[in-house]
């Protein structure tokens, strides 16, 4: 992946803008353009604005049921990587990614809270499915 190419968006959804400024700023490190939004319920429109190759999504926020929400992804941006992120169990992270895998979507891996730059840095830099 050539992280300096402006041809890849990363896009970052999470109902806490704190957790949405450090990826991006770990995003912009990398020289990946990033976006984040902190209002679930306006993906969409938000998509339909910057088209996203990349996906880091938080699974538990207000309102937003996640499955629905991959289901979303895949019906308008199925070719999009997707990043689960969350402070749940592991094991909660791995189900998710393996809804994503069934519902077709390419599930690039999971991101347990609290992290740091090279957890974040080992998502956007290899080349990897989950």
């Amino acid at each position: 992946m050539n992280l300096n190419s402006n041809e890849r968006n990363l896009i970052i959804v999470d109902d806490d803008p704190r957790i949405c400024r450090v990826i991006k700023r770990m995003a912009d490190q990398l020289g990946l353009p990033s976006y984040s939004m902190n209002f679930p319920a306006l993906f969409e429109s938000f998509c339909s604005d910057i088209k996203p190759d990349i996906i880091f999504l938080d699974i538990v926020m207000p309102e937003v049921n996640v499955v629905d929400m991959l289901q979303e992804i895949a019906n308008q941006h199925p070719e999009a990587e997707i990043v689960i992120m969350s402070g749940l169990a592991p094991s909660v992270l791995i189900t998710t990614v393996e809804i994503g895998h069934k519902l077709g979507l390419n599930m690039r891996g999971y991101l347990s809270k609290p992290f740091d730059f090279n957890d974040v840095s080992a998502l956007l830099t290899v080349e990897h499915k989950a």
